[in-house]
């Protein structure tokens, strides 16, 4: 055997000293990911859990314009589990659930601590409707907050929705730790 050909084999695989640093280096960077990654669970959960329910006011929006008739969307808060909510819509003349919505990881307050359950209406006109007469306005609109039912300190993981006297809805992002209470009418 010649001295080249013992050099070449002599160099085959890596030293264990090389695997060490490989495996430190893989290290840094999963302690480094691992929170990012788990504040993007956190901020996409919320983000598709407002999304479920604009998805569902909407319909129930379109719904009330397409039949003419008051559209009902009962949101309840008061479930076993503090954290667990519902929203539904319902079929006006027999009560049936059209649709529903709900979640266990993101919670849904109102500005009201108190209410929890309540109902919004949209009327034929797709207008917020007036609980005790939907063909009236609901001058203020109405409020809903997400969060994540864990939310940490940094982070997108609260909104604010807005449903506006119009039916359409705006949804903000913010750090809040509770649901801020809705602006005063300016009626």
């Amino acid at each position: 055997m010649t001295h080249n050909a013992r050099l070449r084999r002599r160099h085959v695989g890596f030293t264990l000293l090389e695997l060490l640093v490989v495996l430190a280096v893989i290290a840094i960077l999963a302690t480094i990911a691992a929170p990012n990654f788990q504040e993007m669970l956190k901020n996409n959960r919320v983000s598709s859990q407002t999304n479920e329910l604009i998805a569902l006011l909407i319909f129930a929006r379109s719904e009330a314009v397409r039949r003419s008739i008051p559209i009902i969307v009962n949101i309840d808060l008061s479930l076993e589990e503090s954290d667990r909510w519902v929203a539904e819509i319902l079929e006006p003349q027999d009560g049936t659930v059209l649709r529903r919505t709900g979640n266990t990881r993101v919670k849904l307050e109102s500005p009201d601590a108190e209410l929890k359950t309540f109902t919004l209406t949209f009327n034929s006109r797709g207008y917020l409707g007036d609980s005790t007469d939907p063909d009236e306005w609901n001058v203020g609109g109405a409020y809903l907050c997400l969060k994540h039912v864990n939310p940490s300190t940094s982070g997108r993981q609260h909104r604010v929705m807005h449903i506006l006297p119009s039916g359409q809805i705006d949804v903000e992002s913010n750090t809040w730790s509770q649901c801020p209470p809705p602006p005063p009418s300016t009626t």
